[in-house]
């Protein structure tokens, strides 16, 4: 069967819009994109992405968190493209813009066009998500794959017969999404097989009511953007392919296990993330609504409560579409809850490793903005629909009937539009605080500086040993053969990445240090690697300090013999 002119240039029309979307994420993404200098976290990722595969492999395993799909591609990816900050994080930000298509087709799926068209606007333009996608590390990854795994879930419970294609790409990508970060290994699976449970049992209640009100047919909803129960979730050998295709992905996941175990163990022993509070919480959301929006702006809590507001009005509006409301909020809520639980053992609540959460939120937004557009459009041209209404009854006007459809439609695209408006303008004003005021750390300008002053026999000297990383990235194209050690050991010696310096190891220092005649003393993230100050004090007994110089993130302090 043809398809009609219409629909052929309808669907032209919504491809050109949806591309016209992703270009945009992408110019945000790469714009600036090696402006900024590498921080602590990319240093490692570029260090481990240099390494030989299994090497890398067995580093994930001893000293870091993390699984090791990300890292895996971004050693193919340096090794074609180079390790330069710039080029080193057009991976991140190519898997940051794909997923904004990938988000609308799965949105679509489950709510309608506009919908989805204002959610994947929101993507496109969030600032968290555009500072993520200008970062070597997994999150850009993290969110492609959940938005295909989205994709994939939305067909397979719209489509009452789902092509073995897409289960199998639901496998793949909850396998991806579980191969990225080691939190959503538990909390992606967990909310996500909660969900299912939750329409499932939506759909059995319904059923079950119908057949006790005689109905054999769905009754039509009155509401056009209300979707049809998932009814194929009720079909025979649905759990069963459920099941065979979740055990799929656990399968594909398996030969990560025992290393998740083990790092596991190490996270639960020692980690630097602080307990989580309600102001947390609060700057998580912060974040995920405008990133990066300056202090100095009145009406925070103002803008705050309008966000949640409009999440909270596209549950409503979305609240008899199980599909969709029980996905969305259990993609949301379940996370948070475990988190905030695991936390009161461990704390790992960390917005960065919840960015696929702002998944289900924009959704939720852009419902309620679509919702919100409907309903004041409505009210706002009530007298003037009546008269249109009165006169058509009169006049049986066919043409006057068209303006009343005319009319409400496009009461609600002022509204929806003022509301989207103002979004732009929000996200405007964050993304001009990330892309020129916001500084990672100052590693160049410190290699920079001691590079320029070192002399043949100087020590550097790290107090968290993993800072050397990002130093040595910038130090190294210095070509000095500059002496490089680590407090309270050399790099990884103990097998931690972040091993903390305690009163034990003042009989190492004072061997490394005494007797030198000039040092350099790196001294960065000492909050947590180096809180009671040990090595500076115990430095300064046996030398004194000359110069010392603050750059973003930390300090260099030169020390000679008296």
């Amino acid at each position: 069967m043809s398809i009609p002119p219409a629909k052929r240039l309808i669907s032209a029309n919504l491809f050109v819009v949806i591309g016209a979307l992703t270009l945009v994420a992408a110019l945000l993404r790469f714009f600036l994109i090696g402006s900024k200098t590498v921080w602590l976290d990319e240093a490692f990722s570029i260090w481990l992405a240099r390494q030989p595969l299994w090497d890398m492999w067995s580093w994930l395993i001893r000293i870091d968190q993390h699984p090791p799909l990300y890292y895996t591609l971004l050693h193919g990816w340096v090794s074609f493209w180079g390790d330069l900050q710039g080029s080193v994080r057009m991976l991140s930000a190519l898997c940051s813009s794909l997923a904004v298509p990938v988000f609308y087709a799965g949105v679509r799926r489950l709510t309608d066009r506009p919908s989805a068209l204002i959610a994947a606007l929101i993507l496109a333009i969030s600032p968290f998500h555009i500072r993520f996608a200008q970062e070597a590390r997994m999150y850009g990854l993290l969110t492609l794959a959940v938005a295909v795994a989205l994709y994939c879930v939305a067909v397979i419970l719209q489509e009452r017969d789902t092509p073995r294609r897409v289960w199998w790409g639901l496998a793949i990508s909850q396998a991806a999404v579980m191969l990225t970060h080691n939190t959503a290994t538990v909390y992606f699976p967990v909310a996500l097989n909660l969900a299912v449970l939750l329409i499932f049992f939506n759909a059995k209640r319904q059923r079950r009511k119908e057949a006790d009100s005689d109905e054999t047919t769905a009754s039509i909803p009155s509401d056009p953007l209300e979707p049809r129960h998932p009814r194929s979730i009720l079909r025979s050998g649905f759990g069963r392919r459920w099941l065979a295709f979740q055990s799929v992905a656990l399968l594909l996941w398996s030969p990560w296990a025992w290393p998740f175990v083990v790092q596991t163990i190490g996270v639960d022993r020692q980690f630097w993330i602080w307990p989580p509070s309600v102001g947390t919480v609060w700057e998580t959301f912060h974040n995920f609504n405008f990133a990066f929006l300056p202090g100095d702006l009145p009406l925070q809590a103002g803008w705050m409560a309008l966000y949640t507001g409009l999440v909270l009005v596209g549950v409503w509006h979305l609240r008899r579409s199980a599909a969709a409301v029980w996905l969305f909020l259990s993609l949301l809520l379940a996370p948070l809850a475990i988190a905030l639980l695991v936390s009161l053992r461990r704390p790992i609540f960390y917005d960065r490793t919840l960015i696929w959460l702002t998944l289900p939120y924009y959704a939720l937004m852009a419902a309620g903005i679509r919702a919100i557009g409907e309903g004041l459009g409505k009210k706002k041209t009530e007298t003037q629909i009546s008269q249109i209404e009165k006169i058509a009854q009169k006049k049986s006007s066919f043409q006057n009937l068209r303006n009343l459809r005319f009319l409400r439609s496009d009461a609600g695209v002022w509204i929806q539009t003022g509301l989207l408006a103002l979004m732009l303008v929000l996200s405007g004003l964050s993304l001009t605080g990330y892309y020129f005021w916001f500084e990672k750390e100052g590693w160049d300008k410190a290699a920079a500086y001691v590079a320029e002053n070192a002399q043949p026999d100087d020590l550097i000297v790290f107090n968290a040993t993993w800072v050397q990383i990002p130093f040595e990235y910038y130090y190294r194209h210095y070509e000095l053969d500059t002496e490089l050690r680590g407090l309270p050991v050399d790099l990884f010696d103990r097998g931690v990445l972040e091993p903390l310096m305690a009163e034990s190891d003042i009989p190492y220092l004072h061997e490394l240090v005494d007797e030198r005649p000039r040092l350099w003393l790196v001294y960065s993230h000492d909050w947590y690697t180096d809180s009671r100050q040990i090595i500076p004090q115990e430095i300064g007994r046996s030398l004194r300090e000359t110069s010392r110089a603050r750059f973003t993130g930390l300090q260099v302090i030169r020390y000679e013999a008296r």
